[in-house]
C-alpha cells in the first residue's frame, strides 16, 4: 500500500499526471490476432509481436482452432505439456523458454514494436507478469527482464544458432528482482527505465550471459532441462512527467552526480529557510527525507537501491525544483 504523502498538493499532481499516460505497448496482453492459433510456434500470429530469433515462442488460447491437431501444446488452461494455467487477462498468454541447463542455448524472445520512440531522458514505468510451466521447468530463474532498442533483430535461421543469438550479448534494462518460482499466481517484473532516445523496440526474455544465468532448482512434474514461462499484460508507461506547483526555474538548483552511487552533491543558488530534500520514488511514494543546511551540501544515499528517483527541494511549502536521479551501484 502507498505511503499517505504529506504534501498534498504534489502527491496529487503526480499522480494525476502518471495516470493521465498510455501504455506504448500495442496488444500488451496477445488478444489481437492475425490469424487463427493454430501452431506451437506462434507468435507471429498476433498482431504487433514477433519471434526475433530461431527460437519457437508461444501463444497460448483458451480460444484456438479446433483443427490444430496438437491442440493440447497451446491450450489453457489445461495444457497437458506445460501444466494447468489461466491467461491472467482476457483468454491468451505468451510463452517462452528463457534457459537449457544442459547447453543453455533454450533463449526464447519476444519482440514488440512500440506505439511511439522513446523520448530522451524519459523515465518510463516498465512492467509485465510471469508465472512458471509447472510441468516443463525443473528449474526457476531471476534474469526474465526486458531490453530496448532502436531497431528490430531478425535472426537468420541458416547460420545463426538456435534460441540464442544475437540476443544474450544485450543486457537487461529492467529485470526480475527474485526468482520467479511461482507456478499459479502471476508474478509481476517491474522497473524503470530512464531512455536514452529513439528506441522503438523492446525485447521479454533472458538475456543473462550464456552459461551465467542465475537460477535454482524447482519440482516439476517433468524432467525437462528448459524452464519455461508464460508472459502476459505487457507495459511501458512515461512516468516521470511531474507538474510543479510554484516551481521556480531549474537554474536555481544541481544535482550531482547522476547517476549517483552513495551519494549526491546538492548546489543551491542562494540560502532557503528550512530547506529540505525528499526522495520520492515513481510511484510518489516516499522514501526519504534530508535536512538542506548549507547552499553546497553532500548527501549520502546509501540506502537508495537501484532506480530512477524524483529529489524534490522546497523550502517550506515552496518548491524550489526538482529532478530525476538515477541511482546505480
Amino acid at each position: 500500500m502507498l505511503l499517505k504523502i504529506k504534501y498534498t498538493a504534489f502527491a496529487l499532481l503526480f499522480f494525476m499526471s502518471l495516470n493521465a499516460q498510455v501504455n506504448l505497448v500495442p496488444n500488451p496482453s496477445f488478444e489481437n490476432t492475425i490469424q487463427c492459433i493454430d501452431s506451437s510456434n506462434s507468435v507471429n500470429y498476433v498482431d504487433s509481436w514477433s519471434n526475433p530469433t530461431t527460437g519457437t515462442p508461444d501463444i497460448l488460447a483458451v480460444d484456438f482452432c479446433n483443427n490444430y491437431l496438437w491442440s493440447d501444446r497451446i491450450r489453457l488452461p489445461n495444457n497437458n505439456s506445460l501444466g494447468y494455467q489461466n491467461p491472467r487477462t482476457g483468454n491468451k498468454c505468451a510463452g517462452i523458454a528463457v534457459y537449457d541447463t544442459i547447453n543453455d542455448g533454450a533463449r526464447e524472445y519476444l519482440q514488440v514494436q512500440l506505439l511511439t520512440p522513446l523520448k530522451p531522458q524519459a523515465v518510463y514505468c516498465v512492467e509485465f507478469y510471469a508465472v512458471l510451466a509447472n510441468k516443463y521447468s525443473r528449474y526457476a530463474v531471476k534474469d526474465l527482464g526486458v531490453h530496448f532498442l532502436n531497431d528490430s533483430i531478425f535472426s537468420d535461421t541458416s547460420s545463426n544458432p538456435p534460441f540464442e543469438y544475437p540476443i544474450i550479448s544485450f543486457t537487461n534494462n529492467v529485470t526480475a528482482s527474485s526468482y520467479i518460482t511461482d507456478t499459479l499466481s502471476w508474478t509481476k517484473v517491474s522497473g524503470t527505465y530512464l531512455a536514452n532516445g529513439g528506441e522503438k523496440y523492446m525485447l521479454v526474455g533472458n538475456f543473462s550471459p550464456k552459461f551465467q544465468a542465475d537460477y535454482i532448482f524447482n519440482y516439476s512434474q517433468f524432467s525437462s532441462s528448459i524452464t519455461y514461462y508464460f508472459i502476459d499484460d505487457v507495459s511501458v508507461i512515461e512516468c516521470d512527467s511531474l507538474v510543479g506547483v510554484n516551481e521556480i526555474p531549474f537554474n536555481t538548483i544541481s544535482i550531482y552526480p547522476n547517476p549517483a552511487k552513495d551519494f549526491v552533491s546538492i548546489e543551491l543558488s542562494k540560502n532557503y529557510n528550512q530547506t529540505q530534500l525528499r526522495i520520492y520514488n515513481l510511484t510518489g511514494q516516499l522514501i526519504s527525507q534530508k535536512q538542506i543546511t548549507q547552499p553546497n551540501q553532500t548527501i549520502p544515499i546509501s540506502e537508495l537501491g537501484n532506480g530512477v528517483y524524483i529529489f524534490v527541494i522546497q523550502s517550506g511549502d515552496n518548491l524550489i525544483g526538482r529532478q530525476r536521479v538515477l541511482v546505480a551501484k
